[in-house]
């Protein structure tokens, strides 16, 4: 059975990816007009030949020669994905609900004073761990595989700081294996009581 892509129906699930492509265009010639298509492969065909049917590519157009992904984003998106085993998802997202906000960093990261980094107040939008749904289509001969689900921290920020996202799965793990308790990440955040 065939579906038809949905377009403009999801718009919080959908996403812009950027792609380095060859081109036969200088960049002087996309610096002058960077809308300059013609000429161009048809990478919309291209693509849509290969994605699924329910994945459309629907424009390309070039990006500006100064565009960097890094420097420009305005939101990003970390996923860590790690085996659910004997961890406590709950209280792993209790300690993770203390991340949320704009707070001091600095000892959630791995500090080098070569990199420059000054200042370590971030923003994180969101942060949650939670169990990924199994697929139903696979099937376990011992019944209970709650030890073998999978789970997901996923958090929200507009930048972070150098090894943030892995200090911070590090100290979720700790906690959901008991050996630290919720609240640690409340008082690591607490640089004047806790400095570094």
């Amino acid at each position: 059975m065939s579906r038809k892509p949905s377009i403009g129906i999801f718009p919080d699930n959908s996403q812009t990816i950027s792609l380095d492509l060859r081109s036969s265009l200088s960049r002087e010639q996309l610096a002058a007009d960077p809308d300059m298509t013609e000429g161009e492969l048809p990478y919309t065909k291209i693509l849509n030949r290969l994605l699924p049917e329910d994945i459309r590519v629907l424009a390309w157009r070039p990006a500006p020669p100064d565009l960097s992904a890094r420097f420009h984003c305005k939101q990003r998106i970390y996923k860590y994905f790690f085996p659910r085993g004997d961890l406590n998802v709950q209280v792993m997202n209790s300690a993770a609900r203390f991340i949320v906000g704009t707070h001091d960093f600095r000892n959630f990261c791995k500090m080098d004073v070569a990199n420059g980094v000054v200042n370590f107040t971030r923003s994180v939008v969101s942060a949650q761990v939670s169990v990924m749904s199994r697929d139903p289509h696979m099937s376990s001969d011992s019944g209970d595989t709650s030890g073998y689900d999978m789970c997901v921290l996923t958090l929200v920020g507009h930048a972070f700081l150098w090894h943030q996202v892995r200090c911070i799965m590090g100290l979720l793990l700790l906690v959901g294996q008991g050996k630290e308790e919720a609240d640690v990440v409340q008082e690591l955040l607490d640089v004047d009581s806790h400095p570094r």
